[in-house]
C-alpha cells in the first residue's frame, strides 16, 4: 500500500505540474492578446482622428464632384434637345442686298 500512496502523489504532482504549464501558456497568450486588442484600438482611435481632420477637405471634394457631375448631365440632356447652331441665323437685315444677289459672283 505504501508504494501505491507514492505513486498516486507522483502522479498529482505530475498533473499539477502539467496544469501549472498551461497555465501559464495560457496567460502569455491572453497577454499577447490583449496587447494586440490595444494596438489595434490606437489604430483605430488615429483613423479616427485622421478622418475627424480630413473630413472638411472630404466635403469639399464631394461638393466639387456633384458639382461636375451634374454640370455634365444638364450639358449632356441641353445638347439631345437643342440643334447645334453654327454662326447667327439669317436675318434680312444682316444681309446686304450686294450679296443676296450676286453671292458667288465677283
Amino acid at each position: 500500500m505504501h508504494e501505491s500512496n507514492l505513486e498516486s502523489y507522483f502522479v498529482q504532482k505530475q498533473v499539477e505540474v502539467l496544469l501549472e504549464i498551461n497555465n501559464k501558456k495560457i496567460a502569455s497568450e491572453i497577454n499577447t492578446l490583449s496587447s494586440s486588442i490595444s494596438s489595434l484600438k490606437q489604430e483605430i482611435s488615429d483613423m479616427k482622428r485622421y478622418f475627424r481632420e480630413n473630413m472638411g477637405s472630404l466635403k469639399i471634394l464631394e461638393q466639387n464632384s456633384q458639382f461636375s457631375a451634374d454640370t455634365g448631365i444638364k450639358a449632356a440632356s441641353t445638347q439631345d434637345n437643342v440643334p447645334v447652331q453654327r454662326g447667327t441665323a439669317p436675318n434680312p437685315d444682316n444681309i446686304s442686298v450686294f450679296r443676296f444677289f450676286y453671292a458667288g459672283k465677283k
